[in-house]
């Protein structure tokens, strides 16, 4: 796990960032240890498919793999979509890299100590166009991967769009060549609030996707909004086994989802989005009958009030695993790309979310957070 303090690694120019963008390709070599994919000293953070031989498949942004690896070097093999990934080496920020749609090894680590070394490496976006998929690392000869230390302590889950994934946050203008560059989960208020926590967390998110109505969708119901995905290993992949919800239960499941449904016309009814926002909220408890729900909303209106009297009414009939969060309007100097969040607005909610999260944790687990 990251320390917080590493987290200030990333103020720095963005022109910089870009000098980094494209990792070195490598080409097949000997002297070099293969390691498989599904390696017991792999972990990953979200879903993942380990169906294909050989292969770990995902599509959900803030994706990652970790490992303890021996030697001076690690490469990463992946067959990816143009997206875009960041690369720490002991809890340090070293570059940001983009994997193409062939299957290549990307040099990720490079003449360091012959000691033990922690690597992560994130997803920074969605995929829009294939599943990506991972075929393993690469360390020097004679070299393992040692045991992972144990995950963290607590585990949110984070069902959401645009905005939870972090779109454009790197950006300083409101317009965008590239939101996929300037785009970074990591650094995103769910991800930061869960560093803040000591949590791992699960990422489901898709840019544009509402509760009820889509992005500007012409109409006041979209024929797949988001519950359409909520089940799904792999977002993009219709035939996608459903996911083991079962696997690590979430302690906190932050539901963020309305904004899109609000923000252009026509807007959902007051019933018909109350009734969607129950009707998926029951789906959740479905899977996960022990997590705290945390429905957040932003400030824009009339989806804030619609859903903090919802959890109203959810408390008044006896639920006490649901909680309303809430976070004031961004202003305007702290927009990236489209409007969206930036850098620092997502620490500010981030900070104030953790806050709240914080002795929720504290109460379901019995555990105090130091």
């Amino acid at each position: 796990m990251l320390s917080q303090k590493n987290h200030l690694l990333f103020k720095v120019p963005l022109s910089l960032l870009f000098l980094m963008t494209v990792a070195e390709i490598i080409r097949p070599a000997s002297g070099q240890t293969y390691i498989l994919p599904n390696n017991q000293n792999i972990r990953y953070w979200g879903r993942v498919d380990m169906r294909k031989q050989r292969r770990v498949r995902f599509d959900w942004p803030g994706i990652g793999i970790e490992a303890c690896f021996e030697g001076t070097s690690c490469a990463l093999e992946l067959e990816g979509s143009s997206e875009f990934y960041n690369v720490f080496i002991d809890g340090v920020f070293t570059r940001r890299f983009k994997a193409d749609s062939l299957l290549r090894r990307y040099k990720l680590a490079s003449g360091l100590a012959d000691t033990i070394h922690h690597l992560m490496v994130t997803k920074r976006y969605e995929t829009s166009k294939r599943i990506t998929e991972c075929a393993g690392l690469y360390i020097d000869d004679h070299k393992h991967l040692q045991p992972l230390p144990p995950p963290p302590r607590y585990r949110i889950e984070y069902i959401g769009s645009s905005t939870l994934i972090g779109y454009g946050n790197e950006a300083s203008m409101i317009r965008c060549d590239s939101v996929a560059e300037l785009t970074n989960c990591y650094l995103s208020y769910g991800p930061v609030a869960a560093r803040l926590l000591d949590a791992e967390y699960l990422m489901c998110a898709i840019t544009s996707r509402g509760l009820v109505r889509n992005y500007r969708s012409p109409f006041i119901s979209s024929f797949r909004p988001f519950p359409a995905y909520y089940h799904r290993t792999l977002w993009t992949d219709p035939e996608s086994p459903v996911w083991d919800h079962k696997g690590r239960e979430p302690d906190v499941i932050v539901v963020s989802l309305g904004t899109n449904d609000f923000s252009t016309h026509p807007h959902p009814t007051r019933e018909l989005f109350l009734n969607r926002y129950y009707a998926f909220v029951r789906e959740v408890y479905a899977v996960s009958p022990d997590a705290h729900l945390v429905c957040l909303a932003s400030s824009r209106e009339p989806f804030r009030s619609y859903v903090k009297d919802f959890v109203r009414r959810e408390i008044g009939e006896g639920n006490r695993n649901i909680s309303f969060f809430t976070y004031d309007r961004v202003p305007d100097w702290e927009h990236g790309c489209n409007w969206h969040p930036n850098v620092k607005a997502h620490q500010r909610i981030a900070e104030k979310l953790a806050a709240f999260i914080r002795p929720i944790l504290e109460k379901k687990t019995g555990m105090r957070h130091p």
